[in-house]
C-alpha cells in the first residue's frame, strides 16, 4: 500500500482484516505482478480503508482460505503479518 500510495502521490491507505485474508488465500497464477496490480487497483478505488467490495470480482471470488492452505504445493503462499499491515 505505501509503494501504490508513493506512485499515485496520495496518502497509504490500510486494509481491513477480511480484504486482506481475500488477498491471502488467492493463488495469484501471474505471481508478485498481479499482486502488485490488484494492491493498485485497490487502492485507486478505495476510500482510507482497502475493503473487500474494493478488490477485483477474481479475488472477492478467489479460493476458501482453507482450500488455499490444503492447495499450498509448493508451499509459498501469503502469510498476513498483522502488526506490519496496522500502518499501511
Amino acid at each position: 500500500m505505501q509503494k501504490a500510495a508513493a506512485t499515485s502521490g496520495t496518502a497509504a491507505k490500510s486494509v481491513d482484516a477480511s480484504a486482506l485474508t481475500k488477498l491471502c488465500s488467492y493463488r495469484w497464477p501471474g505471481n508478485v505482478r498481479e499482486l502488485e496490480n490488484e494492491v493498485t487497483r485497490a487502492a485507486a478505488f478505495s476510500g482510507p480503508v482497502v475493503t473487500v467490495a474494493d478488490l477485483s470480482p477474481q479475488v472477492r471470488a478467489g479460493a476458501d482460505p482453507a482450500a488455499a492452505l490444503a492447495d499450498d504445493r509448493d508451499g509459498i503462499r501469503l502469510r498476513p503479518r498483522w502488526n506490519a499491515w496496522s500502518g499501511l
